[in-house]
């Protein structure tokens, strides 16, 4: 019996013993579980911010950056002029905590890296979610135990019949345990646990000894038992401590893996803050170029301004010079009309010329006529009266009288066609005179032709350079709109790069606090 309440208090300080093992097991585990669930949501929370903060700076920055050397004057992007070289590229690699799409919008990882941490750190999740669940299964298990322990403590739930200290009484097994025997001494003497002693058995044994017996006999292989169940918690335990060991060893890793990826971001905070300094030396050449863009803009308007009074002076002069053309050519024209004018009275003149001579032509050969028929009747009537021959003399007399008057007729026509013809002379010499003058009107007119014909080309002259003024004018004013384009947008990317930088400087400060906070919280 007393071997049996050894192996019992040997159960029971096993059983603490497993308790408290179990107990400093769970806290371990607790503590590594805590301890890592802190560290990931610190490290997701502080990555994920990191990585979308410089996302946005790189959607901020995709600015166009003509790059005079390194990109042979072509425009790329703001990214692009980042990712010439691969020491300014921004390289951040996201942990395995994050998804696979933040890790495909970070520039300059390789895919393979986040898929191989992201496998091993589900890999780890998996174990440790595993090692959770057989702690559990562990607790409850010891939960079982102690409930078994408990319901084997406080006896068989069945009645125990038979003779006892109660005197044949039926009485319970958790009665027959709180008895005076079994709480004041594992002895059976009477005397020294202070009552009367019980009556014997025909043996001289007490009634209940067999009873305790059967009882502790049953008890003893309950407990090999349990103790055997203790045996392979323990083997559990220890594989649960290995794999335990095996988990600070990995979250050891993983803060290793963590403090390399902490440095690394710092060193790639320090190209960003390199590439910040080479946004405002580019900033500055901005500034230099927007300077030089608004010098030319102030020149090109005043060689607009002078190509405008040019133009001004041009016009007028144009304008003056389309005037005096139209009055040369009103000019030409009154000359024309008069020396039109003049050619008709000369055609007039020569036609009363012609029927002036027509005129004298026929009256001198009526004349001529009427006196040869009455020099014939003259004749005839000398010859038939031969007897009047004074009569004939007389006649004479009247026909010599008649030739004095014909002669003198005859003299006075040929003063007469004298007179004619110096009027003739004297009018063709008009004539010829007025020819020349209408030679030299039209030697002036075509003078003035000429004149005309050349004002017409310096007028056309004046208009082509009106025309190229024009075109200059209309290329001066596209120049300006679109120098003034240029300066808008130089003054949209100006301020684009001033956010940029102002964001830059704003989320390095947040990235700078959020490190040490993370050191500190570490």
């Amino acid at each position: 019996m007393g071997c049996g309440v050894g192996r019992l208090w040997v159960f029971l300080v096993g059983a603490a013993c497993l308790l408290g093992t179990r107990a400093a097991a769970l806290g371990v585990v607790e503590r590594l579980i805590v301890i890592r669930d802190q560290l990931e949501v610190r490290r997701t929370d502080f990555i994920i911010s990191a990585i979308q903060q410089i996302d946005d700076i790189i959607a901020e920055l995709s600015l166009s950056d003509p790059g005079p050397s390194a990109t042979k004057g072509k425009s790329v992007g703001f990214h692009d002029n980042f990712a010439r070289d691969d020491s300014s590229r921004f390289s951040f690699i996201s942990t395995a905590a994050l998804s696979e799409d933040a890790f495909l919008m970070t520039p300059g990882t390789p895919r393979r890296d986040y898929n191989f941490l992201y496998q091993e750190f589900e890999e780890m999740e998996t174990k440790l979610k595993a090692a959770n669940q057989k702690v559990e299964e562990l607790h409850e298990r010891c939960f079982e135990l102690e409930e078994e322990l408990r319901n084997k403590r406080l006896a068989e739930g069945d009645q125990v019949s038979g003779p006892t200290e109660t005197g044949g009484q039926t009485v319970t097994a958790e009665e027959h345990y709180r008895m005076p025997s079994h709480t004041k001494s594992p002895s059976l003497d009477g005397d020294q646990a202070g009552r009367v002693p019980v009556k014997a058995a025909s043996n001289g044994m007490p009634a209940h000894f067999f009873t305790m017996k059967r009882d502790l006999m049953e008890r003893s292989k309950a407990l090999e038992k349990c103790l055997d169940d203790l045996d392979r918690k323990s083997a559990v335990e220890s594989k649960l401590n290995a794999e335990i060991t095996e988990k600070t060893n990995l979250l050891q890793h993983i803060d290793r893996f963590h403090q390399d990826r902490m440095t690394k971001m710092e060193n790639e905070m320090g190209q960003a803050v390199v590439q910040l300094r080479q946004c405002e030396e580019r900033e500055q050449k901005v500034h230099k170029k927007l300077s030089t863009s608004l010098s030319e803009l102030d020149g090109a308007r005043r060689f607009i301004d002078r190509l405008r009074q040019r133009a001004t002076g041009a016009d007028a002069d144009r304008q003056r010079l389309l005037a005096s053309i139209a009055e040369m050519t009103e000019a030409s024209k009154r000359r024309e009309t008069q020396q039109q004018m003049i050619v008709d009275c000369l055609e007039q003149e020569r036609e009363q010329l012609k029927r002036l001579n027509d005129i004298a032509a026929v009256a001198h050969l009526e004349e001529k006529t009427q006196l040869q028929s009455g020099l014939a009747k003259a004749m005839q009537s000398h010859a038939r009266d031969c007897e009047f021959e004074q009569k004939c003399r007389t006649l004479q007399q009247q026909l010599e009288e008649v030739h004095k008057a014909i002669n003198q007729s005859a003299s006075d026509r040929a003063s007469s066609a004298e007179e004619h013809t110096r009027t003739t002379q004297r009018l063709a010499a008009e004539i010829d005179q007025l020819k020349i003058s209408l030679d030299e009107c039209r030697a002036d007119v075509q003078d003035r032709q000429q004149e005309i014909d050349r004002m017409g080309s310096l007028a056309g002259m004046h208009e082509a350079q009106c025309n190229s003024l024009s075109g200059s004018l209309v290329n001066a004013t596209a120049t300006i709109t679109a120098k003034d384009t240029e300066i808008d947008s130089l003054k949209r990317e100006l301020n684009r790069a001033r956010d940029a930088t102002k964001n830059i400087e704003v989320q390095l400060e947040g990235m700078r606090n959020a490190i040490l906070s993370f050191h500190s919280g570490k």
